[in-house]
């Protein structure tokens, strides 16, 4: 039985950390499991689930659009199949807003695909819910991540 209010307090906090690791556990069970048919991410699911694992948070796993520059992974692409050395001009400091989502204790669990420069036709990332539809549009890959599932929210 738990007394007083500092008890209560850590025993929820301590409950709260359990559930938060369940949670992030489920999810990267659901990048591995799903990704090879939504097709959200930029990089394979296994890669993905592997860089996640090495964190030392078990914060709140966020998909960020491959137009957004995020330390730790490769140059954002925005989308396009030009070869790697044409996005040497992305490979600058981190985005204010990944930086913010990561001293929020997020977890950036990686790139997403979206709409090559953000306006052309969208990628191959299918609806998680009905795969004979497209998510469409700039943030396709994001948005299919989150109605999978497999990330908290997207950036």
């Amino acid at each position: 039985m738990v007394r007083g209010t500092a008890s209560l307090a850590a025993a929820l906090t301590l409950r709260s950390a359990a559930v938060r690791g369940l949670a992030y556990e489920a999810q990267l069970h659901r990048i591995a499991a799903r990704e090879s048919e939504v097709k959200a991410f930029t990089e394979p699911a296994g890669d993905i689930v592997a860089r996640v694992e090495r964190s030392s948070d078990a914060g709140l796993l966020v998909a960020v659009k491959d137009n957004i520059a995020c330390d730790g992974l490769p140059p954002a692409r925005c989308g396009s199949e030009l070869p790697p050395e044409a996005h040497a001009i992305n490979a600058g400091p981190e985005a204010t807003v990944v930086t913010r989502l990561r001293e929020a204790g997020c977890v950036i669990a990686g790139t997403t695909r979206l709409a090559e420069f953000a306006v052309l036709a969208p990628p191959a990332t299918a609806n998680p819910h009905n795969a004979a539809y497209s998510p469409g549009g700039s943030s396709s890959g994001s948005a299919a991540a989150v109605a999978a599932g497999v990330v908290g929210a997207g950036a």
